[in-house]
């Protein structure tokens, strides 16, 4: 067989078996002079063992690379080095200047794919293509995925300083790629074909690339390269797995013993899948990149790869887009198994583009700006409609981290649980996603892990997170949704009967040190619906007026204390958007006396209803007395606009009042004898997919977004498995069943809460896969369920004997 039609041979397979085979019968399966090591580097497996450890943040890597040779690739056909001085300075200016071609870049408005028409996003998606070939989900073994893009490519020369190298410094003074770690695109192996992880890669360098007289290591500008990878697991020779990819061509270097790639001479290949029939390998390119994952298995649904499905069959194309939410190009997802479609592909553009091209999905679409280690973070909140099905559902996404667009990290929708977010009632329909890019050097580096894939617990993510839980605990739209949402939870659910509540106000008033104990530190409320309805605001494109909402003009001073934290509100006529819009957004900026800007120190939040809310720490160092000037100034491109709003604010630093009143103790015992405890919600069966319960299901607490430290709402399970097998009795009342045994889940509840606060909470901190306190008492309390009511039952009948 000759060298193309070998390479053909592995691009159709699609399964390890036939990759092994057609190896074999090529006489290089068996023959280890045939494989090269990895990066050259017996010790291989401990830096590809250690990348994502999501195949779908790995497939998202290689997706990012094709971006990467494509710009390359663009930036070479436009006579630019890449590492030059003229290079654009970022990737967004890298798309502006050489794919939308603009000559003067324009930050606002360039370089964002959501600006493109359809067909400019066509034409760019089908040069960085994804195709599913091979097994369906039935048949017990895991598709493969080809990527393929028409970037620079790569000559067979090249290969081992390339694609087949880890932790050289190809990309790193590149300024407008995402790839600088050298080793992002090796972690799809671990992900696969079972036994030996097995990728193929075939590349051509493009031909315009190169000076005509130039050759690589001998050889042709016409040739293709083309290697596979496997994975050699441990042996009495070898203490771990080590990667090696085919290598079998002797170098003309007598002094190098290392050997190179296969290679072949093509004007062209069939690399890319043809749309509208959807047949993988069948569009022909004369330049470019194919990696083949054979058999790649990743976790969820793994059928139709183009289908945007949510929840629990959330489909690739999904789970894509969260990975790659806001990409500097489009790829197209190509499903070439046989499914009948009518369109076996769609392009995939990143759910951040996703959504804004769907608002009237939406409910809320705002924003704000996070002051994070000096620098301003944008920060974007999308809260799908409750009624919206088929967009709300983005699995355990709530927060990604983005940096150029990629996901480096994210936070399940539990982070909308946290008691300093207080956003329960819209977690399953928030997404918030986080723009850190303008975190350079080695603060990024502290941030993330090199995997892209988590943060990097420390002081900055804490600082990060805190400044996003106090951004989305103020933000009045989020507030408003959620009490909306509230009330008709409340409303879906049965009213718990005024008994309830007497029991538990006569055994607070009777036992002070109960009541103390369950309700120190607490503000637990009660579950009445919030009143009021929706607010209703209409503000104008370019505002009128921007001042200080304290004093309704443009000077505000105020005495504030050493090292607080200050906020001030402005009040404006500018619409919701006005900073976050795609097109003519609003600008702000503050400065200090010295005219240097501080906009990095301060975080901003709205316009929300006319208001804009800025926010800052101020330095601890100060002395009293000391006067702080402040010059926040908004501007934008409205046509009449000829000097921007200026607001001076002036404080005045004194020293922090630490005092602190004594407590009178028959105030504080008035306090619990009048205390009223919560009552709950009853939540039949008919009801439990709203509530996420099951049968085994007892109790949950739901925060309430309040300005109170601790308050929740309880809901209980009166169609519990458990209670209504024990109320199936002759002469058993099951309402009566029901109000015992919710009475007594409320205070196992309360306790479980002042528990959960001295002992659980001080371990699980900072660790996002802790149980969070509503798990904490939803578990404990389903688990309790099946003995809770006979033990009640028990013992007020001997009370009740005994009495007698």
């Amino acid at each position: 067989m000759s060298e193309k039609g070998l390479c053909l041979a592995l691009m159709h397979a699609d399964t390890e078996d036939e990759v092994v085979r057609i190896l074999a019968d090529a006489g290089y399966w068996s023959n280890d002079a045939a494989w090269r090591l990895l990066g050259d580097n017996e010790n291989n497996f401990s830096t590809v063992g250690n990348q994502q450890a999501d195949a779908i943040g790995a497939l998202a890597e290689k997706i990012v690379n094709s971006i990467d040779a494509r710009l390359i690739n663009a930036a070479l056909e436009f006579g630019v080095a890449p590492q030059g001085p003229n290079a654009p300075k970022s990737i967004r200016e890298a798309v502006s200047s050489f794919i939308e071609m603009n000559k003067n870049y324009d930050h606002d408005r360039h370089g964002l794919i959501r600006n493109w028409t359809p067909k400019e996003i066509r034409e760019h998606a089908d040069l960085i293509t994804v195709a599913a070939t091979g097994s369906k989900p039935r048949n017990g073994t895991n598709p493969c995925l080809t990527i393929v893009d028409q970037g620079e490519g790569q000559s067979p020369g090249k290969f081992p300083d390339t694609f087949m190298s880890l932790q050289r410094s190809n990309k790193l003074r590149i300024p407008f790629v995402q790839g600088k770690f050298n080793m992002g695109g090796t972690g799809a192996l671990q992900f696969c074909s079972p036994k030996f992880n097995l990728q193929l890669i075939v590349s051509r360098r493009n031909p315009k690339l190169e000076p005509n007289n130039s050759s690589v290591l001998n050889q042709s500008n016409n040739s293709w390269g083309f290697s596979v990878v496997r994975r050699k697991p441990p042996s009495r020779y070898l203490r771990s797995s080590v990667y090696e990819y085919l290598a079998p061509v002797d170098t003309n270097d007598a002094n190098d013993k290392r050997k190179d790639v296969l290679s072949f001479e093509a004007e062209s290949m069939p690399l890319f899948p043809l749309g509208g029939h959807g047949r993988a390998y069948a569009r022909n390119s004369m330049y470019g990149s194919l990696v083949k994952l054979y058999e790649y298995n990743w976790h969820g649904d793994k059928s139709d790869i183009t289908r945007s499905s949510t929840g629990a069959r959330q489909g690739l194309l999904r789970r894509l887009e969260n990975k790659l939410a806001d990409p500097a190009l489009p790829f197209r997802l190509y499903e070439c198994r046989d499914y009948n479609k009518r369109a076996p592909y769609h392009n995939g553009i990143g759910i951040v583009n996703a959504v804004a091209n769907k608002k009237d999905d939406l409910d809320v679409m705002d924003g704000a700006d996070l002051s994070v280690v000096g620098h301003s973070l944008p920060m974007r909140i999308y809260l799908f409609k409750l009624e919206d099905d088929s967009t709300q559902r983005r699995a355990s996404s709530g927060v990604l981290f983005l940096v150029n667009g990629q996901t480096h990290a994210s936070m399940s929708t539990r982070f909308f649980d946290r008691r300093n977010v207080g956003k329960s009632y819209l977690k399953n329909d928030l997404l918030v996603t986080v723009d850190c890019s303008e975190i350079d050097g080695r603060k990024r580096e502290d941030l993330f892990m090199n995997s892209r894939d988590r943060l990097r617990r420390g002081d900055l993510a804490s600082q990060l997170e805190n400044e996003l839980e106090s951004s989305l605990k103020s933000n009045a739209k989020l507030r408003n949704a959620n009490h909306q949402r509230r009330r008709r939870a409340l409303r879906s659910s049965m009213s718990s009967n005024e008994a309830v509540s007497k029991v538990l106000r006569d055994l607070f008033r009777n036992d002070h040190d109960l009541a103390r104990y369950l309700i120190e530190g607490n503000t637990l409320g009660s579950t009445s619906a919030p009143a009021g309805k929706l607010i209703e605001y209409r503000g104008n494109h370019y505002p009128t007026f921007v001042r200080f909402k304290q004093t309704s003009s443009y000077e505000y001073r105020r005495l504030t204390d050493i090292g607080s934290r200050v906020s001030v509100s402005l009040e404006s006529d500018a619409d919701s958007g006005y900073f976050d819009r795609v097109n003519s957004p609003g600008r702000w900026r503050i400065e200090d006396n010295t005219g240097k800007n501080v906009s990095g120190s301060w975080r901003r939040t709205g316009p929300d209803y006319g208001q804009i809310n800025f926010t800052t720490k101020l330095p601890d160092d100060d002395l009293p007395g000391t006067l702080l000037s402040y010059t926040l100034i908004v501007d934008d491109d409205a046509p009449n606009r000829t000097e921007p709003f200026k607001n001076r604010l002036i404080l005045e630093l004194a020293t922090p009042n630490n005092g602190q009143s004594g407590s009178n103790k028959s105030e504080h015992k008035r306090r619990y004898s009048r205390y009223t405890p919560p009552s709950w919600q009853s939540v039949g069966e008919q009801d439990w997919k709203t509530h996420g319960f099951g049968k085994h299901s007892a109790l949950k607490i739901v925060a309430i977004d309040t300005d109170k430290k601790k308050s929740y709402d309880y809901y209980v399970n009166v169609d519990n498995i458990y209670l209504r097998r024990h109320s199936g009795k002759p002469g058993d009342d099951l309402e009566a069943n029901r109000l015992l045994f919710g009475n007594a889940l409320v205070l196992v509840g309360l306790a479980l809460i002042r528990g959960y606060d001295e002992r659980v909470r001080p371990r699980a901190s900072g660790d996002e896969e802790s149980m969070d306190i509503e798990d904490y008492v939803s578990h404990t309390t389903s688990g309790m369920s099946a003995v809770l009511l006979p033990l009640l039952k028990d013992f007020v009948t001997d009370s009740t004997e005994a009495t007698d």
